[in-house]
């Protein structure tokens, strides 16, 4: 698999937070290309063998996209004017995965559960977003893009 890197991001629900007095929570979501991974599982049971691109198995987070009509996108970030910034992925995305190290740099992915239809991304670590915005440096988001459409 190639490696696939977010074209940008978006933000929703900012009319509603400025309205709401910083009560309700604007978003924000990275958009990756295409509608569908060129990688597709021929059945919803997930193993991966990954050598060499990581140092730890802990490293390693499956999370689900939400699919739109030409584009891909996954919540990464949400704010409250009052609470501030939470910049960690949304719980409700991530996948539940087992990580077993067969080897030095050698670890097998696999899913604890059938994955359901949609599109996903395994990243092998998540940068700070919110440390790279402070720092204005330029924000990517990169993992390996699957799709689990297999009938």
């Amino acid at each position: 698999m190639d490696p696939s890197h977010s074209i940008g991001f978006k933000t929703t629900n900012v009319a509603g937070a400025a309205f709401s007095y910083g009560a309700a929570k604007a978003r924000i979501k990275a958009q990756f290309r295409d509608a569908k991974s060129p990688y597709q599982l021929r059945d919803s049971s997930l193993a991966m063998c990954l050598v060499g691109l990581l140092d730890s198995g802990r490293d390693l987070t499956l999370a689900r996209f939400q699919e739109e009509k030409d584009r891909r996108e996954l919540p990464m970030a949400s704010m409250r004017l009052w609470t501030g910034i939470n910049s960690q992925m949304d719980p409700k995305v991530v996948i539940p995965i087992q990580v077993d190290k067969k080897g030095d740099k050698v670890y097998l992915l696999t899913s604890k559960e059938p994955l359901p239809l949609g599109e996903y991304i395994l990243f092998t670590i998540i940068p700070d977003v919110a440390a790279m915005v402070k720092a204005n440096q330029g924000t990517s988001l990169g993992g390996y893009d699957f799709g689990n459409h297999a009938k």
